[in-house]
């Protein structure tokens, strides 16, 4: 995502590992709905159980990417385009945790709906 070099290799090494995280998170986080989608379709209370149980790595990962971004303005104080890249990645990570909160919910209404399955019919689901 950030382009160009700055004097300062290490600068270059701390933005680098902010998108890492980033992009590890976007991935959990879009697995955990894709799951989250599946187990709500299927009724699949196991599915359910273990993403709501996986939500705080999601989590986790927000707050490992908010210490980084405050490190990275404490010791680099960065300007203009680095400082906008270092905010971005803090609001994306924002969304994301809240995707992960949006998978845990359909979770745990699956589980309930699960328990009246009698009521309802997957296939309505999927359409």
């Amino acid at each position: 995502m950030n382009k160009g070099e700055h004097i300062v290799s290490s600068f270059d090494n701390d933005l680098s590992g902010l998108e890492r995280d980033l992009l590890a998170m976007g991935g959990l986080a879009e697995s955990q709905l894709q799951g989250a989608l599946e187990a709500l379709v299927k009724f699949d209370i196991e599915s359910a159980e273990s993403i709501i149980a996986r939500d705080s790595e999601i989590d986790e990962h927000e707050r490992k990417i908010e210490t980084g971004a405050l490190s990275i303005i404490a010791r680099r104080q960065p300007m203009a385009n680095d400082l906008r890249y270092v905010f971005g990645n803090v609001k994306i990570a924002g969304s994301l945790e809240r995707i992960g909160d949006y998978a845990k919910n359909i979770s745990k209404r699956t589980i309930v709906m699960s328990q009246h399955s009698s009521a309802l019919i997957p296939s309505d689901l999927e359409s």
